[in-house]
């Protein structure tokens, strides 16, 4: 339980840091986080 919490943050500290840029440069990392990476929700 504790590491599929620690990905997580993981997961949103990266879009968080490298997402600065605005809403349009975050949407393609949240897809390529959650889709390709982890397979968390569907195209």
């Amino acid at each position: 339980m504790m590491e599929k919490l620690w990905l997580l943050l993981a997961s949103f500290s990266q879009i968080g840091l490298f997402g600065m840029a605005g809403g349009n440069s975050m949407i393609q990392l949240v897809q390529d986080e959650c889709v390709a990476h982890r397979g968390a929700m569907l195209e």
